[in-house]
Order: structure tokens, then C-alpha cells, then sequence
């Protein structure tokens, strides 16, 4: 059992919630480097959370009560091909976040958080429905041997398959996504200070349940992490008709 303080706000995703990449990464560093993880549900800023492993892998509790569970599990994700670094530089340009967000200070994806300390992973749209953004890891997001951690890796790829499932959404309104189930395969470390290209593109849809494709490439194209995004359909959350909203 691993005992933890208390999650800082600047790791939030929803005003006062732990974003679910951040929290799901913490518990893949107990798991190993492919694994699943499901949130059970919403997790606050501030609390003592735990951290512990389990028979089937680990779990975090916040007052004695799990919200998150993680396992290891086989990741198979067929990316397209990467764009260039340009053409995600190009693509990040039109972000619709940089017009309206929802939450503005987001760790991940919130324009109002400032170089190093959010992680400003700004995804936007490609031919064909994908979408890709550059990211550089700072400092701020790696360890020690100059590599991005895993809660980072994690997290950078949570609001892109967000953000693939809204910009798939059309024009309909109405609908609102919560991320329930997180899964990563990290195929290559990131290197710290090197500019990656992350990929999204939503991939399905059944009953409550839409599903994001994720992916992490180097500069040259390289894969180097894969995963998914199951969201589920709920009474809050993210507007999947955000990015249509001016």
C-alpha cells in the first residue's frame, strides 16, 4: 500500500477534479507500462488520496472510497499515419479552445495555463476527422532521466480523445461525455524537451459508450505510445457540441 497526499489543484481538468489522465497514469506506475484503467468516479483536488495495489493491479481511494481501478491489459491500436510536425503545429493553430473553452484552466488542454506549468496539448482538426497537436514535455512532466512520466504521458493523451469525440459530434446538442475508461501502451519513452505529435480520432459508438483512438509519435514519425478513450454519455460533463459553439 502506497499512502499519498492530497492532489494539487493545477492538476485538475474539471474546476476542483483530478483529471482522470493524471489520476490514471498514477495508478499505470503501479501496473506497468500497457495497462486499463477505469473511473469510477469524479475525484477532488485536495483530498488524501491512496494509492494501493491489488491481486488484479491497484486502485485509489479518496476517504476510504475507490474511484479508480487499474490492470494490466493487452493495448492494440492501428494509427493512421503521423502528420508532420507542421502539419500538427498547423492544426493546433485552429484549436477551437483558443476561441471558447469550457474549462479554460484545464492541466492539459486549458489555454490559461502557462508554459510549464500546464501541459497546453491544443488539438485540432486534419483532413479526414483526425485531429493532432505538438507537445513539448517540460520539465515539469519528466523524471529524473530526462524522460516524460507516465501521469504525463496519460494525461496528454486524456482531453485529445475528448476533443476527437466533440469534433465528430456534428451539430447536435444535448449530449455531454465523462472519461470512463483510459487505456495506454507505451511503446518507446518520450524524451523530455523534444517535440512530439499527438493524434486522436474517434473510432466508435455503442449505446452509452463512445470510443477515441489515441497516439503519441516523435518528430520523425516514430510511434511511440498508443491508447484509447472510453467516454460515457452522462448528465454533465464535457458538451460534445462544444467545438461547434461561437
Amino acid at each position: 500500500m502506497t499512502d499519498q497526499g492530497p492532489v494539487d489543484s493545477r492538476f485538475d481538468g474539471f474546476p476542483g477534479m483530478v483529471l482522470g489522465g493524471y489520476l490514471a497514469g498514477r495508478l499505470a506506475s503501479l501496473v506497468g507500462p500497457e495497462a486499463e484503467v477505469r473511473l469510477l468516479r469524479p475525484t477532488p483536488s485536495g483530498r488524501p488520496l491512496r494509492l494501493e495495489r491489488t491481486e488484479s493491479g491497484a486502485r485509489a481511494l479518496v476517504d476510504g472510497e475507490v474511484v479508480a481501478e487499474a490492470r494490466p491489459a493487452s493495448v492494440v491500436v492501428e494509427p493512421p499515419p503521423a502528420p508532420t510536425l507542421e502539419e500538427a503545429i498547423a492544426a493546433s493553430a485552429d484549436f477551437t479552445g483558443h476561441r471558447q473553452h469550457p474549462f479554460p484552466e484545464c492541466y492539459v488542454c486549458g489555454p490559461k495555463r502557462a508554459v510549464g506549468d500546464g501541459m497546453r496539448v491544443f488539438p485540432g482538426p486534419l483532413a479526414g476527422g483526425f485531429l493532432a497537436a505538438p507537445w513539448i514535455p517540460r520539465a515539469a512532466h519528466c523524471d529524473g532521466f530526462g524522460q516524460a512520466t507516465l501521469e504525463s504521458i496519460w494525461s496528454a493523451l486524456d482531453c485529445p480523445g475528448l476533443w476527437a469525440l466533440c469534433h465528430a459530434e456534428g451539430t447536435a446538442r444535448g449530449r455531454y461525455v465523462v472519461t470512463g475508461t483510459l487505456s495506454t501502451r507505451v511503446l518507446a519513452p518520450v524524451p523530455c524537451d523534444e517535440p512530439q505529435i499527438i493524434t486522436a480520432w474517434k473510432t466508435s459508438e455503442s449505446g452509452r459508450k463512445l470510443t477515441a483512438g489515441v497516439a503519441i509519435f516523435s518528430r520523425q514519425g516514430a510511434l511511440r505510445v498508443v491508447g484509447t478513450q472510453v467516454a460515457v454519455l452522462a448528465p454533465r460533463g464535457v458538451p460534445l457540441h462544444w467545438v461547434f459553439w461561437r
